[in-house]
C-alpha cells in the first residue's frame, strides 16, 4: 500500500492531460510569453531584470515540489471551463496587441495575467486544487517582471525624483557643498546635476522588491517576516539612492561635471550591490529564533542521544513544523532508524 501510495505522488495521473501533453502546452506557453515580454524587457532599462525573473520562478517551483500534496485531478467544470476560456482570450487579444504595440504596458499585462491563468487552471487538471495552491506563489511571482502601468510608474517616479533631489541637496550643504534645488536639477558651482528617471531610485527599488518576494518565499518566512523584509528592503533602496545622488553632487562640486559622467554607472551598480548585500543581510537577521535554537541543538553533539533511550524513536516534537523539503525544514544528516 506504501509503494503504491508513493508511486502515485510521484508520477503525474494517467490520461491525456495528466500525461506530457498539458505539461508541454504549458511550456511551451511560457515559453512564448517570456519571448513576448522580452521586448518590454528590452525597451525599457528599468526592467532588464525582467530576464531572470523565469529563473527564479524556477528555482520556487522547484523548492516546492518535494513538498507538493498528491495529486487528485479534478474534472473540468462549467467555472473551470469558462475561466480557461476567458484566459485563452486575453492570450489571443494580449499577443495581437503586443504585435501591434510591442511596448504597449496594459497588453502586456492581459497577456501575463491570462499565461497565469491558464497554469494555475492546468496544475487543478492535474493535480487538483492542492496543487494550484501548492504552486500558486512560483506562478504568481512572475507578474513582478511585468511592466508597472504609466499611471502608476510616472507619479511614482516624479515623487522619487523630487524627495531624492531635495534630500541630496540638504546633505550635500551639510556636507561642505552648497547647492541649490530646481525641482529635479541641482545647481552647483560647477554646474546642474541632474535627477533623472535612471536617477530616482525606482530599477533598485523594483529590484528591491523582486529579491525581497523572493527570498522571503524561499525562506518560507511568515506573513510578517516577509512583510519586514519587504519594506525593510525598499526604505534601504531610497536611502542608497539619496547617498548615490549626494556622492554624484559631491563630485560635481569638487571634482566637474565631466568626472560625473565618469562616475555615474560606477556609483549606481555599487549602492546596487549594496542594497542587495544589506537585504541579505536583513533577511539573515529576522529569521525565526526557534529554528536557530533547533539547528544549534541538532549540531551541537550528543546531548540529544544521552536523552533517549536506546532503541527508542525520535518523538513528533523533535520535528520542526514548515514545509518538507524546503530550507527551512531540512536537516544536515537524517534521524537515526528505528
Amino acid at each position: 500500500m506504501k509503494a503504491a501510495s508513493a508511486e502515485n505522488h510521484s508520477t503525474l495521473p494517467p490520461g491525456p492531460a495528466g500525461g506530457w501533453l498539458l505539461p508541454g502546452l504549458l511550456l511551451a506557453l511560457w515559453a512564448y510569453t517570456v519571448y513576448r515580454l522580452g521586448t518590454l524587457w528590452q525597451s525599457n532599462e528599468h526592467y532588464r531584470f525582467g530576464w531572470l525573473v523565469p529563473f527564479f520562478c524556477l528555482a520556487l517551483l522547484t523548492e516546492r515540489w518535494p513538498s507538493r500534496p498528491a495529486p487528485q485531478p479534478a474534472a473540468p467544470g462549467k467555472t473551470a471551463l469558462l475561466l480557461l476560456a476567458l484566459s485563452g482570450l486575453g492570450l489571443f487579444l494580449g499577443a495581437l496587441a503586443l504585435e501591434v504595440i510591442p511596448a504597449w504596458r496594459f497588453a502586456g499585462w492581459i497577456f501575463a495575467g491570462s499565461t497565469v491563468g491558464v497554469t494555475l487552471l492546468g496544475l487543478r487538471f492535474l493535480g487538483g486544487g492542492g496543487w494550484a495552491r501548492h504552486f500558486a506563489f512560483p506562478v504568481l511571482f512572475f507578474l513582478v517582471a511585468v511592466p508597472w502601468p504609466t499611471r502608476l510608474e510616472a507619479p511614482l517616479i516624479a515623487w522619487l525624483s523630487d524627495v531624492n533631489a531635495a534630500l541630496s541637496t540638504e546633505l550635500s550643504g551639510l556636507l561642505g557643498s552648497p547647492c541649490i534645488r530646481h525641482g529635479t536639477t541641482i545647481e552647483t558651482g560647477a554646474g546642474v546635476v541632474g535627477v533623472e528617471d535612471a536617477c530616482s531610485g525606482i530599477r533598485s527599488l523594483q529590484s528591491t522588491v523582486m529579491v525581497a518576494l523572493f527570498l522571503g518565499e524561499l525562506f518560507a518566512y511568515s506573513l510578517f517576516r516577509r512583510a519586514a523584509l519587504l519594506l525593510g528592503g525598499m526604505a534601504m533602496a531610497l536611502s542608497c539612492n539619496i547617498v548615490r545622488t549626494t556622492y554624484l553632487v559631491r563630485t560635481a562640486d569638487l571634482h566637474g561635471l565631466a568626472a560625473v559622467k565618469d562616475r555615474h554607472d560606477q556609483a549606481g551598480f555599487a549602492i546596487l550591490g549594496i542594497t542587495l548585500a544589506g537585504l541579505l543581510v536583513l533577511a539573515w537577521a529576522i529569521r525565526p529564533r526557534a529554528a536557530l535554537a533547533s539547528n544549534s541543538e541538532s549540531n551541537s553533539g550528543s546531548a540529544p542521544a544521552r536523552s533517549r533511550p536506546p532503541g527508542s524513536c525520535p518523538g513528533p516534537a523533535s520535528f520542526r513544523p514548515g514545509r518538507q523539503g524546503s530550507l527551512k525544514t531540512r536537516f544536515p544528516t537524517p534521524p537515526a532508524a528505528c
